[in-house]
């Protein structure tokens, strides 16, 4: 399945993940990836989580002073549309699924790409 330009700079092993399965339904099961777990259903193993490092940081449902509302809707987005697929609400899915991952790019490199968690 086709990733975002750039997406493997702050997450490699989802991107590995997208990359290797041939459905979005297949994305919503959790993984190991090179030993690491990668679960949409968890903030700090979800696509945004791996952006911190696998931290949960960015979510709401920590209060750490680094939250970040946009982070934490982008990761809602990407859990909404890979269980959607998943559980068959919705299909086809793949274009909203590239949308949402050019746009949390987008962000991420207005927001935090200077920062500890995931800039250079």
């Amino acid at each position: 399945m086709k990733t975002a330009k750039g997406l493997s700079k702050i997450m490699p092993l989802w991107t590995k993940k997208i990359e290797r399965n041939d459905s979005l339904a297949e994305m919503y099961q959790a993984c190991t990836v090179d030993g690491r777990t990668l679960d949409i259903n968890q903030n700090m193993n979800c696509m945004v989580g791996e952006a911190y490092h696998f931290s949960s940081e960015y979510s709401n449902e920590c209060q750490q002073i680094d939250y970040c509302e946009d982070c934490d809707k982008y990761a809602m987005d990407f859990y909404r549309i890979l269980k959607s697929e998943y559980e068959g609400y919705e299909e086809n899915q793949e274009k909203a699924f590239l949308e949402s991952q050019i746009s949390f790019l987008r962000h991420w490199k207005d927001e935090h790409d200077d920062e500890e968690h995931g800039g250079e």
